[in-house]
């Protein structure tokens, strides 16, 4: 079967990672996405892309996805256009060319992002690109001269923003829309403290109403209490008239 490896060029004796493939025979196509951090994979004769993340040090491989192509040719080889290349606007992370018999067939790998989002620079996905600047003038090299270690080790970069499309990490926040469902929870609770807050009140006045009457009893019905007291009826004048004047 197949196999793919990961090398540290300082040190050559075992690899830092290793995974297998599948069990096909055709040759693999290796491409590295500097951008992306991830390894494209595809072997002669296959219509299957298979995505690798590599670790933060470039020294393990996870399997993210395969890319089918049905009704594509075969491959015969495969190349990467340069991230200078790509659709920054329409969020394209990655731009093969799949050489096969009779064409050279495209393929782009785009990430989903909606129409709003589209209106700004990805800056969490893009980072600066190796510039297109030469280390060396073809003169300079035909000459004999030899680069500094700094531009060898620090090749310069340039920013993939457009002109006119602000970062995304400006955007400012955007205020969350409330659902239906939502609002109507609401509601609910808020009748549901309304009515809480009804029984309360209604509780504190009556026990300010059984206060306040141990302080204040009401004498009406005499000082004797139980069988004994003497109940008082309504007013009655006793037969009493004017005409009896």
């Amino acid at each position: 079967g197949r196999v793919v490896s990961l090398w540290d060029s300082r040190n050559l004796k075992t690899a830092t990672a290793t995974k297998k493939v599948d069990v096909a025979t055709g040759q693999l196509f290796p491409v590295y996405d500097e951008g992306t951090n991830t390894l494209l994979l595809s072997g002669r004769g296959d219509t299957t892309v298979r995505v690798f993340e590599l670790g933060s040090c470039c020294d393990k491989l996870s399997h993210c996805s395969d890319v089918t192509l049905p009704g594509h040719p075969t491959l015969c080889g495969m190349a990467k256009l340069p991230t200078q290349c790509l659709d920054i606007g329409g969020v394209e992370t990655c731009r093969l060319l799949r050489l096969t018999q009779s064409l050279v067939d495209p393929l782009s790998f785009v990430l989903p992002r909606s129409e709003k989002l589209k209106e700004w620079f990805q800056d969490d996905v893009y980072r600066d690109a190796r510039a297109f600047t030469p280390v060396l003038t073809p003169i300079e090299w035909l000459e004999g001269s030899t680069a500094n270690d700094d531009q060898v080790s620090l090749p310069s970069r340039v920013s993939l923003q457009p002109k006119g499309l602000p970062a995304l990490s400006t955007k400012p926040p955007e205020v969350k829309r409330q659902s239906s469902a939502d609002m109507k929870r609401e509601e609910i609770k808020a009748a549901e403290a309304e009515k809480e807050s009804a029984e309360a009140m209604m509780v504190k006045l009556q026990g300010m109403a059984k206060q306040r009457a141990s302080y204040h009893p009401n004498n009406s019905m005499g000082s004797m209490k139980g069988v004994d007291a003497q109940p008082i009826y309504d007013s009655d004048d006793g037969g009493w008239s004017d005409e009896d004047e």
